[in-house]
């Protein structure tokens, strides 16, 4: 029962001790990690709207979307609804491929500078202790606390 309180906790804990700017970055990186999933689950949609025209190409005619569609786009037929729907799927999938690696690259800056800043404050926190107790302690200890932690 101890273990399940202590992770909220924790975490809230080191909400408080991440510095403002990396707050708003984090805020951010859960945008683009919204975005990424819209995204992805958009371009997944579209293979059902594709894989349907290929397969009957006449019954995606008669549905009601597509004759709302024709009557704005003239020149939607049989064959040009193929092209359009390609092109919609593929531009749905290099969108979300953007995204996701806007997302690998954002969230990898992310953790690499709330890294630095932790490490940062560990270093500020053992140097500015007193004199006789960096004396006492051995170097050693410190750097190996620093890079096990």
């Amino acid at each position: 029962m101890k273990s399940s309180k202590a992770a909220p906790r924790a975490i809230v804990r080191l909400w408080w001790l991440i510095r403002p700017r990396r707050r708003r970055q984090f805020l951010g990186l859960i945008l683009v990690m919204i975005a990424a999933s819209v995204a992805e689950v958009f371009s997944l949609g579209m293979i059902v709207p594709f894989l349907a025209a290929l397969t009957a190409p006449d019954r995606v005619l008669l549905s009601p979307i597509v004759k709302s569609i024709a009557a704005v786009v003239p020149s939607l037929n049989r064959d040009t609804l193929m092209v359009y729907l390609a092109v919609a799927f593929c531009a749905a999938t290099v969108l979300a491929a953007a995204i996701r690696v806007t997302l690998l690259f954002v969230s990898t800056r992310f953790s690499s500078a709330l890294g630095a800043d932790r490490s940062e404050d560990v270093d500020r926190q053992t140097l500015y202790q007193t004199f006789s107790v960096n004396f006492g302690r051995n170097s050693s200890q410190v750097i190996n606390g620093v890079i096990g932690k």
